[in-house]
């Protein structure tokens, strides 16, 4: 094909990057994921979206059987070296997934490794939109750019992107760059960490992508990550106090930097995540057990931006079964998916197929039988929430004037901070959650299935679209002093504050302002039953001393005291204009005489005291 350039292996035993047995046995060899020009990630050759259709015959929850529509897949020659990069069933996750076979006739096919979930299509907004594409099959390199690896024959196709190649074409080989091990004693109690490293002033490029995905039952919650893998340019396993500071991760098929299993007093300051496959950011302890080992580190300061690039359910920053922790001062944008997100989200699965349900430490929590009442399916029964409590680590961490903007631009049901199955403690503070343009956003700040015991307060929430959801909870959570203004839903609203199912008692409403300005949104949405669990509703919490007001329906917050004052809430809660200083420029300061400090709100922060502090804003030159 005269438009294609051809390279041949130079490398003799070129380092294989399937790791752990992911892929099928027959791909194997000299295989990599990303390929790059100087700083510039190439795109593999793609070809048209398409979505999945119904699937004749077959179950609807198989993870490796999918059906596509005339011509969107052929028997291609190099059909074996195709990939399916998809958003599956569920649309908070992508998977790229090696195709086994197909049936063009019939227009069904496999994948070798499964799915997170079904191969169906996803639904809500998405249903009809492309959300599945084949990769890296010659018949569809069509553009400048694009490459395309024949593994079998060590042979790669590039069209360059200026008309012939350069010699600043790089493959990658590895996936993580350094490594900082201490000993580790995975079945016993105790670890022998490294101590008193620094990584300073470094860049990081150039990584390749860790090729797994699907129902392994290792996967971080709904597979945003991989359990204990070497994912990530940078991979601290093993550590205390420890230092990364002011180094550039950027260009990569995957996580930037990992924070694994032993990991305790360590610092992530003042580094810029850039241009990445995965997660900017991981933590990740132990799996539920006893053995908490993962905290007290301190991420701040970082700039964190166009990252998931390739896997697009990946948080710029992802606690996982890690608590005590300070999350403070980052920036970040540009995502596909969430900005923080801070889970012990567990399947409990003995048979080890639910997610994350290998990382289950069973020989901690007094094995299976003992334990019988963790492994109820529907994890937000509250009443077995102190028994799996104390096994979720990810308790006690401070999320504080974090700025997070333009999050959530391809996947949906995600937010900007995001707490689920965590443990007890997490102090969600100051953060400026802003400006998410996303039509799939699904709320801005949410504790979702499992999570009782966060406090959310003095948080400003300002501009975000999808269903324009402020706050979602779905158990004992306090909502305190925060600033909900101008949410702007494209789709069906669901309410300022919204309580879809679960136990409230205990929850504190109390000292925020609502403002909205768009007559027929809903100050607060409830569910109603959902399968067992109980509707959740704003009378079972402690909710007072607020300001709602609507600029286009002055009735708006009388509307809503009328409805609660009989259920004993609302009391001292008021309907009037908050005065804020200038909305539109997000000061949210308010004037003198405004109704809300007679609440006795306090002034909000100034939107300059959050995101990155001032040297860490001048070394990145980013405002």
């Amino acid at each position: 094909m005269g438009r294609q350039c051809v390279f041949r292996s130079q490398a003799e035993g070129a380092a294989d990057t399937i790791a752990n047995g992911s892929y099928a046995d027959g791909l194997c060899g000299w295989r990599f994921f990303t390929l790059y020009e100087q700083d510039c990630r190439l795109q593999r050759a793609r070809g048209k979206g398409f979505l999945l259709l119904k699937r004749p015959q077959s179950s609807p929850t198989d993870p490796r059987t999918f059906a596509f529509p005339k011509d969107a897949i052929r028997n291609w020659p190099d059909l074996a070296e195709a990939e399916l990069l998809l958003i599956p069933n569920r649309i908070w996750i992508s998977n790229i997934l090696p195709i086994m076979d197909a049936d063009e006739a019939a227009g069904i096919a496999r994948t070798s490794v499964p799915s997170t979930y079904s191969l169906a299509q996803p639904y809500g907004r998405m249903s009809d939109l492309p959300t599945t594409w084949v990769e890296n099959v010659l018949a569809l390199l069509d553009e400048p750019g694009e490459w395309v690896l024949d593994s079998r024959a060590e042979r790669l196709y590039l069209w360059p992107r200026s008309g012939k190649p350069n010699d600043q074409i790089v493959v990658p080989l590895l996936t993580e760059l350094i490594r900082v091990e201490g000993k580790i004693d995975y079945e016993g109690p105790h670890d022998t960490p490294v101590t008193h490293l620094t990584f300073r002033g470094l860049t990081f490029a150039h990584g390749d992508r860790f090729p797994w995905h699907g129902k392994t039952g290792w996967g971080l919650q709904h597979d945003w990550e991989r359990f204990d893998s070497p994912s990530a340019l940078i991979r601290l396993r093993g550590t205390e106090t420890c230092v990364v500071e002011g180094c550039h991760f950027a260009t990569s098929g995957c996580t930037g930097l990992r924070l694994d299993l032993h990991c305790r007093k360590n610092r992530v300051v003042g580094n810029h995540f850039e241009h990445l496959g995965g997660v900017g950011i991981l933590l990740a302890g132990y799996g539920p057990g006893t053995k908490d080992v993962n905290r007290q580190n301190e991420v701040a300061n970082n700039l964190i931006h166009h990252i998931g690039e390739l896997y697009w359910g990946s948080p710029a920053i992802f606690v996982w079964q890690s608590g005590e922790n300070r999350i403070a001062h980052n920036q970040v944008h540009d995502t596909p998916y969430a900005g923080i997100c801070v889970t012990g989200r567990i399947m409990w699965d003995p048979q080890g197929v639910g997610e994350c349900s290998r990382t289950i430490r069973w020989r901690d929590v007094g094995g299976v039988e003992a334990n019988h009442a963790l492994m109820v399916a529907d994890i937000e029964k509250s009443q077995t929430w102190r028994q799996r409590e104390k096994y979720l680590h990810a308790r006690r961490n401070t999320v504080e004037r974090n700025d997070i903007h333009d999050v959530m631009q391809v996947t949906g049901d995600g937010n900007c901070i995001y707490v689920s199955g965590a443990g007890t403690g997490n102090r969600i503070l100051e953060n400026y959650c802003h400006d998410c343009p996303s039509m799939n956003m699904h709320a801005v700040i949410r504790c979702d299935g499992d999570q009782h015991g966060t406090s959310i307060e003095r948080n400003i929430l300002h501009r975000c679209y999808g269903s324009a959801t402020g706050f979602v909870s779905k158990g004992a959570n306090d909502i305190v002093e925060n600033i909900v203004a101008d949410l702007r839903n494209e789709t069906s609203h669901r309410g300022y504050l919204v309580f879809p199912f679960g136990r409230l008692a205990g929850s504190t409403i109390q000292r925020n302002v609502f403002y909205s300005r768009k007559k027929g949104q809903l100050v607060c949405g409830e569910g109603g039953a959902r399968y067992e669990f109980p509707a959740a509703l704003l009378r079972a919490t402690d909710a007072d001393y607020n300001l709602y007001f609507c600029t286009e329906d002055p009735d708006w917050g009388a509307r809503h005291l009328q409805k609660e004052r009989p259920n004993g809430i609302e009391e001292h809660s008021i309907s009037a204009d908050p005065l804020f200083n200038d909305v539109d420029k997000g000061d949210f300061r308010f004037r003198s005489g405004s109704p809300a400090l007679k609440l006795g709100i306090k002034q909000p922060l100034s939107i300059d005291e959050v995101g990155l502090q001032t040297p860490y804003r001048e070394r990145w030159n980013h405002k």
